[in-house]
């Protein structure tokens, strides 16, 4: 009798868990892509503070930014939205990719405290704009019956 390959055993499952979760490549992709540049993002976003500070922002100035990053994630989702319906979903996040590069450059090459702020408005773009084109993307490979329902 020959052995079992225990790659096979597991390939069954895998494939009943992705369809579950209705895992299929585009989503599998986002989740990715979204997971990567998250990571990217809060490994760095801890020290801005004392990047501000360094740059001669107070301690007002550090917490009016804070205030800003929440003001732009509230209501970068609506144009964001809009735009990923308007464009389309990858083009939309083409978009948001290079518009948060645009700002990590402006971070890059501060030299006073003010282009920070500048650089937020734009870093804030992925961050904030992408959350709804990437919801769609979910709800869209779902198939029917399979969503929340209303």
């Amino acid at each position: 009798m020959a052995p079992k390959d225990p790659e096979n055993q597991l390939r069954p499952n895998v494939g009943k868990i992705a369809n579950f979760l209705s895992l299929e490549r585009n989503v599998s992709l986002a989740s990715a892509a979204v997971f990567l540049l998250g990571l990217g993002e809060e490994l760095w976003k801890k020290f801005l503070p004392k990047y501000l500070e360094a740059l001669g922002a107070t301690a007002p100035i550090i917490g009016l930014f804070g205030t800003a990053e929440n003001f732009f994630d509230a209501i970068y989702q609506y144009p964001g939205g809009w735009l990923a319906d308007r464009i389309g979903r990858r083009r939309a996040f083409l978009t948001f990719v290079v518009l948060a590069a645009t700002g990590y450059l402006i971070y890059l090459s501060s030299r006073s405290w003010p282009l920070v702020f500048l650089g937020l408005a734009f870093a804030m773009a992925w961050q904030s704009m992408a959350s709804p084109a990437i919801f769609a993307i979910i709800g869209d490979s779902l198939p029917p019956g399979k969503g929340p329902t209303i």
